[in-house]
């Protein structure tokens, strides 16, 4: 028996084998597995399809957030006023002291500075010089606690000072540095004003009380001063005093104005020479 190779010669292609003839059975089972393969890919293909439209809905969708519950607003508390002033005044001091360099702030008071200022005018003689005072600290501390105060100290002196123009007073009459603590506290008393304060150094002065030397001069002056300020017994006093001396014309003048202020005299009375 010849074998294969004997059959070709070389350089012969050797025959390719036919593939033989399918079944019916093997195009029923491919047509089979060719159905489920569709099958599989469409459910694919839709699964991926709902699973993007899924993912399409959750972006547009926005997230629900609940208002917060509506509080009432109450009052602050008073420690809660006064954290908010200090924090205020830390603030006022910051802006003050901006650059390095000292500036004023509005609403800022320097207490310890309007104090010594007050007590300078407290002890302050000659009305001039306390109306001075007066207007400089109502220049640096407007709206002062101390504002009623000072327009009262203020409208003295300057009543003070017209009586002194007015009747011819010397201007050494305020500074006199005589008298008992009592005598200088009538004394400052009177400079603003005060006509039974100006009364009181009067009779110190005419008694020679209160750490003072009689002086008629300075008695008469003190007087005056008194009557001026609407202190009738001062008035009737002096009236008196120049009735003394033969002073008709100004006696007449300050009896009348004694009554006028309300003084009553005694029933009797020395002999007048008018």
């Amino acid at each position: 028996m010849a074998t294969d190779s004997a059959r070709f010669a070389p350089g012969d292609s050797m025959p390719v084998a036919a593939s033989p003839a399918p079944t019916v059975a093997a195009l029923a089972m491919g047509r089979s597995r060719s159905r489920n393969l569709s099958w599989l890919i469409a459910l694919a293909l839709g699964s991926g399809v709902v699973f993007a439209q899924a993912r399409a809905v959750a972006g547009q969708l926005q997230p629900i957030h609940k208002p917060p519950p509506k509080t009432q607003n109450k009052p602050p508390t008073e420690s809660q006023l006064q954290l908010a002033a200090q924090a205020k005044l830390k603030g006022d001091h910051k802006a003050g002291h901006a650059d390095g360099v000292q500036q004023p702030v509005a609403g800022k008071v320097d207490a310890a500075g309007m104090e010594a200022r007050w007590q300078e005018i407290q002890t302050a003689l000659r009305p001039r010089h306390l109306i001075a005072l007066c207007d400089e600290f109502q220049r640096d501390f407007p709206s002062s606690p101390l504002e009623p105060q000072i327009k009262d100290v203020q409208a003295g002196a300057r009543r003070a000072m017209d009586i002194q123009r007015s009747a011819g007073l010397s201007g050494d009459l305020f500074e006199d540095p005589i008298g008992d603590s009592g005598y200088r506290d009538n004394l400052i008393r009177a400079v603003r004003g005060d006509k039974d304060a100006a009364y009181r150094i009067a009779l110190a002065n005419w008694t020679g009380t209160s750490g003072v030397v009689p002086s008629m001069r300075r008695t008469e002056q003190w007087l005056r001063f008194a009557a001026e300020l609407g202190n009738g017994l001062a008035s009737w006093e002096l009236a008196q005093m120049y009735n003394r001396v033969g002073l008709v014309a100004d006696a007449a003048r300050f009896e009348k104005k004694a009554l006028d202020l309300g003084y009553r005299p005694p029933p009797r009375l020395p002999t007048r020479g008018y």
